[in-house]
């Protein structure tokens, strides 16, 4: 957790518009606003840099799993930088989807890829 003073600089530039916040709680994260990027070479950085958003998080698991035996939920949480909470709710979309198989339950849980 951030100390008070710096939470206070990071509000200021929330507010100021040079910062966007993303998330809330623990999982929150931070990038510079497309504001900070006045060229159009500078937003495409920008674009990069936003790249990993939800919809994207089902590629980004489904790779990992695809590169190992299994994977935990707190694989997801680092690949992502996500709650545990949403970490379990897309593996088990996941399952649901056909693309993962849970091989254990409860907190030692483990996922291997079974799609094509």
């Amino acid at each position: 957790m951030f100390s008070k003073p710096l939470r206070g600089i990071i509000d200021h530039a929330i507010e100021s518009g040079v910062v966007d916040g993303f998330g809330s709680g623990r999982g929150r994260t931070y990038m510079l606003s497309p504001d900070v990027y006045k060229t159009k070479s500078a937003r495409i950085g920008y674009v990069r840099q936003a790249d990993i958003n939800e919809a994207r998080y089902t590629e980004l698991v489904i790779n990992l799993a695809k590169t190992n035996d299994y994977i935990a939920r707190a694989d997801v949480v680092k690949l992502l930088h996500v709650t545990d909470g949403k970490a379990y709710t897309l593996l088990r979309k996941l399952v649901r989807q056909g693309l993962l198989e849970p091989i254990n339950k409860g907190r030692y849980a483990k996922y291997r890829y079974i799609g094509n």
